[in-house]
């Protein structure tokens, strides 16, 4: 019979320290959703000062979307790409969308953006967006 006593004593301290230990984990897991990490990036002189871009070419394929950025001289077609960056399919529906609403902050703030072919003279038919 005292064993039986002690085996309940036993089980309900077990159960006691599992709720203690759940609501703890519970707390915690509410602190850490409520603090966000600051995320702190460094940048080097050349990468801060940019580059200018009048041309996107979007290439993707089922593991990532590439897109190179480049100069085009307008007056005699000629371009260089410069960079070339490579997102995989979440991260560039994530830029996608982050462009879209700084593009209509954008438009709050200043004016509405019209789309306007930027090189009239320049068949740009075969450079932008394929599918490889």
């Amino acid at each position: 019979m005292i064993e039986n006593i002690n085996e309940e004593n036993q089980e309900n301290n077990n159960e006691d320290e599992a709720k203690n230990l759940a609501e703890k984990l519970k707390k915690l897991n509410e602190l850490a959703k409520k603090e966000k990490l600051q995320i702190q990036l460094d940048i080097n002189n050349e990468i801060a000062s940019g580059n200018y871009s009048n041309l996107v070419m979007v290439n993707f394929n089922k593991e990532e979307f590439i897109l190179d950025f480049a100069f085009l001289q307008p007056q005699i077609a000629k371009g260089k790409i410069f960079s070339r960056v490579i997102l995989n399919p979440a991260n560039a529906k994530r830029l996608a969308q982050m462009l879209q609403e700084d593009i209509e902050s954008y438009e709050e703030k200043y004016e509405s953006l019209s789309e306007t072919k930027r090189f009239p003279n320049i068949d740009t038919s075969g450079l932008g967006f394929s599918v490889n």
